[in-house]
């Protein structure tokens, strides 16, 4: 039987009114910050806007880390997340890093995709106290993952996934809470429907995100031959942005940017060595882009933040 456990990120923060629906007073400090311990990474998925990345590579600093934690901690910011545009897995310090915030009573969260997660870092992330951990999936079956992140890994996903709830249920761990998330491009809701009853009774939780983005790359020569493009489904603005009335982002070099989903620098406000986490909450450049997507004039959006224009706000 399936062990039921609680994630204290889905309860203190996702379900908190005040996160889901920041707009009507700004909150005197982000709930959380996205972080990109790298932007390097070990797959090179078709769906990726890394591929068009201009922006130089690397590793976050243990210096510039724990800036950030000891900032958080100090102003009252929630939690992290390790999201953004790289594999956390590949930083050397990754479980330091986690173990740093978690000392300073921070929820940690990691997204991840699955592929380094041997038996070695499944003991260390389980033991490390980490609050909440993310399987990325894309499609819902081995046909339509490996379309969009390259054959012969969905065997590697779901062997490291089982194998890490077996040994978070063998260890009796109460953490991490485990989910796994997906967007898709033409797949049907009985698909989606199918997907979420055989990894549900896997993890503790399936999340489906919508519709898988593509428009960023879709110039790109792999995008074109791979014949996706044909399934893509288009949307357009259709809500007020949250993202930046609640969070932030940060660089592995310190820049801080407005969006977790900014993968080259579009909305950049200040590196952290110049400028403090409250600083860049209170810039009158991060004003100015709240304004202007409080409004949500889809004409004006596109006009001033021209990387906005076609978000569908999921992170």
């Amino acid at each position: 039987m399936k062990k039921t456990i609680k994630s204290p990120f889905l309860e203190e923060i996702y379900e908190n009114a005040r996160y889901s629906s920041p707009i009507k007073s700004l909150l005197k400090k982000p709930y959380i910050i996205d972080v990109e311990s790298t932007n390097n990474c070990n797959m090179s998925c078709l769906f990726c806007d890394r591929q068009i990345m201009k922006r130089g590579k690397g590793f976050m600093d243990e210096k510039i880390f724990q800036t950030l934690v000891d900032q958080s901690q100090e102003i009252g910011v929630k939690g992290l997340r390790f999201i953004r545009w790289g594999e956390h897995y590949l930083h050397p310090k990754i479980f330091e890093f986690i173990d740093y915030a978690k000392k300073r009573n921070l929820l940690v969260h990691v997204t991840t995709n699955g592929k380094l997660m041997n038996q070695e870092r499944a003991e260390q992330t389980i033991k490390s106290g980490l609050d909440h951990l993310i399987f990325s999936f894309q499609g819902v079956n081995k046909k339509s993952y490996e379309e969009m992140r390259g054959k012969g890994n969905y065997n590697i996903f779901e062997k490291n996934v089982k194998s890490f709830m077996k040994l978070r249920n063998t260890l009796s761990k109460d953490k991490p809470f485990v989910q796994i998330t997906t967007s898709t491009t033409n797949e049907s809701p009985e698909e989606v429907e199918e997907f979420k009853k055989y990894w549900g009774g896997i993890v503790d939780l399936v999340t489906h995100t919508g519709t898988t983005s593509l428009y960023r790359v879709e110039d790109q020569d792999r995008i074109k031959k791979s014949g996706v493009l044909n399934k893509e489904k288009r949307w357009d603005r259709d809500k007020v942005c949250y993202e930046v009335f609640k969070k932030l982002a940060i660089n592995w070099n310190g820049d801080f940017t407005a969006c977790a989903n900014d993968f080259d620098n579009n909305l950049l406000l200040g590196n952290i060595k110049d400028y403090s986490i409250n600083d860049i909450w209170t810039s009158e450049k991060l004003k100015e882009i709240r304004k202007t997507l409080k409004k949500n004039d889809k004409k004006e959006v596109k006009e001033k933040i021209p990387f906005c224009g076609y978000c569908r706000n999921r992170f």
